[in-house]
């Protein structure tokens, strides 16, 4: 959008009549155009650091009595992936994707919550972190980057 609107600008100025030589650079919609994006960069950022935090409390607050199922299947080695789970971190980015789904569901009395962690197309033992609950597209992305985490525990699901 930015970018029409700095081409209509400078073919306006053609066409009045403007001496081509003298147009003048668009620094203001240049200007605007960084700042939309540096602004969305940092929203993102802040909203995914947000999602963390609030994971890792919730992991932090579990008392010895959880259940944890992956996939709707209780799991032997819980305390292996909530290990792994409160290792999410923010891992930059290496030109892969997330494939493969796996969903975690985490009850502790009255308290649940539910991950969603995609399995890296490049690292198998990379998982994308989603906050379903952060989800603010109804349903269009699995919900809010949280972060990444490697481990080897969900290897076979």
């Amino acid at each position: 959008m930015w970018v029409r609107l700095i081409a209509w600008r400078a073919a306006r100025k053609v066409s009045e009549g403007d001496d081509a030589s003298r147009m003048k650079f668009p620094f203001a919609g240049v200007a605007v155009l960084a700042a939309s994006i540096i602004s969305v960069g940092y929203l993102h950022h802040s909203a995914a650091a947000n999602a963390r935090e609030k994971v890792l409390a919730d992991l932090e607050g579990l008392s010895g009595s959880y259940k944890l199922r992956v996939d709707g299947r209780d799991v032997p080695n819980a305390g292996t992936i909530l290990t792994a789970l409160s290792q999410v971190d923010d891992i930059p980015a290496h030109h892969s994707h997330p494939t493969k789904s796996i969903e975690i569901e985490v009850e502790d009395g009255a308290k649940a919550f539910r991950l969603v962690l995609g399995r890296d197309s490049e690292r198998p033992t990379e998982y994308w972190v989603y906050y379903p609950e952060e989800d603010f597209t109804n349903g269009v992305t699995t919900g809010r980057e949280v972060g990444r985490i490697t481990t080897s525990a969900l290897d076979g699901y």
